[in-house]
């Protein structure tokens, strides 16, 4: 995904950019939608081996069609792989992220990275805790969680390009639609913890997933506040939080979980919905500095 979304911003105009990023993190979850779907009856109709060998060849396959069709960008100061790979140039991409920059563009990178970092850290409550919350405390079969984590997955990769398409088409301002996209995540999170029901599990699931329509917009953001040189280095901070800060946040929530599951199995997603909420309430600052200031 680093990859992708670095080649996608330096190759796109800033018009269409997080359409294209969206799209990309769309074909993602699709991705993982058609996975689900058919790595259970190829596990279990011709073995594992099978299906091993199956995701091998898809993955040389990928790698063929990635070295015909991207071409080169030529970088006004070129960096090696051996130089890429030296602790200084790891150093080198978080001064990148700190350095001054015109038009309060380090205060906007430091927002913005603050919203995906607790974002990331809250996402993992539904997602990580999801099977045993729905077959152990609500009791579904493993078909319906089966089903239940496909229309996941298919519902992300509809919002994270549909939202912005239906946004372009109607002319919607960008840093709104992603204000409102993190709030139908805070409600979506809350619906859930409240009732065991598995319709409002559905909505709630739904509603969480329009979340995703952020994120697009954001990484177009930081791609309009650096250099063109720059773009590897500033996703590559990206990535840094989003790892660090899922990972963190799959340890905690799997720790409140067992605390709190004898008193309200949904205590955890109630806390994934402040957290969200503090990440919305971020992304709504920032949304006014930028009125407020007027950069691009």
């Amino acid at each position: 995904m680093l990859a992708s979304n670095s080649y996608i911003a330096r190759v796109s105009e800033p018009r269409v950019r997080h359409i294209l990023l969206s799209i990309n993190e769309g074909s993602m979850t699709a991705g993982m939608m058609i996975g689900n779907l058919i790595n259970g009856p190829v596990i279990e109709k011709l073995g594992l081996d099978v299906m091993a060998y199956t995701n091998a060849g898809i993955c040389v396959l990928t790698a063929a069609v990635v070295a015909m069709l991207v071409k080169p960008i030529e970088y006004e100061h070129p960096v090696g792989w051996r130089e890429a790979l030296k602790p200084s140039h790891l150093i080198d991409t978080f001064l990148c992220v700190l350095k001054r920059r015109k038009n309060h563009g380090r205060l906007f990178i430091q927002l913005i990275y603050v919203i995906i970092a607790v974002a990331m850290f809250a996402s993992p409550a539904f997602s990580s805790l999801a099977f045993l919350y729905l077959t152990k405390d609500i009791g579904i079969s493993l078909i319906s969680y089966s089903v239940f984590t496909s229309v996941d997955h298919g519902s992300k990769a509809v919002c994270s390009t549909f939202i912005l398409l239906v946004v372009k088409w109607m002319g919607w301002d960008l840093m709104n639609t992603a204000v409102m996209a993190l709030a139908a995540g805070v409600v979506g999170y809350i619906v859930m913890s409240l009732t065991p029901s598995m319709v409002v599990i559905w909505i709630g699931m739904i509603m969480c997933s329009i979340t995703i329509a952020a994120f697009p917009i954001l990484r177009s953001q930081l791609v309009s506040l650096c250099d063109a040189d720059e773009v590897g280095r500033i996703y590559t901070y990206d990535a840094i939080l989003h790892n660090v800060f899922k990972n963190l946040g799959s340890i905690f929530f799997n720790f409140m979980y067992g605390a709190t599951v004898d008193v309200w199995p949904g205590m955890y997603l109630a806390m994934s919905a402040f957290l969200t909420c503090v990440s919305l309430v971020v992304m709504a600052t920032f949304s006014l500095l930028k009125v407020k200031y007027g950069s691009k």
